[in-house]
């Protein structure tokens, strides 16, 4: 998949589109759901440290608009992805995603989703 412009990521319609597109994909099956998937994170939730020390994965999910986005994508993820995400982007950082009025919503999410090994 070519890179997502911004301005599909941000508009309330447009983040819909692409949720309802990739619940659609993961019903059908269609590998297109996991480049779709990979594709969101990875700009919504670059790897790596993001200003103020933390991961991209939580600021992504302490906004509104890209948070929404993001538990969309934790639904159709696969385990393997679900674990890299927890390994490399929210391990050690627990508490702080759990107690955040947004955030929280998003880990739950990924916990709903996540394979036992992450979830233990």
């Amino acid at each position: 998949l070519p890179p997502l412009p911004p301005a599909l990521l941000s508009p309330a319609g447009a983040s819909l589109c692409l949720q309802v597109a990739l619940q659609a994909l993961h019903r059908s099956q269609s590998p297109a759901c996991a480049r779709l998937c990979d594709a969101l994170i990875g700009r919504l939730a670059p790897p790596g440290p993001a200003p103020h020390g933390e991961s991209g994965l939580v600021q992504g999910l302490q906004d509104a608009e890209r948070g929404r986005l993001l538990e969309a994508a934790m639904t159709v993820a696969g385990p393997r992805r679900l674990r890299q995400l927890f390994r490399e982007q929210l391990k050690g950082r627990l508490r702080g995603v759990a107690t955040h009025r947004l955030a929280n919503h998003g880990l739950q999410r990924l916990l709903d989703h996540a394979p036992q090994d992450v979830v233990g």
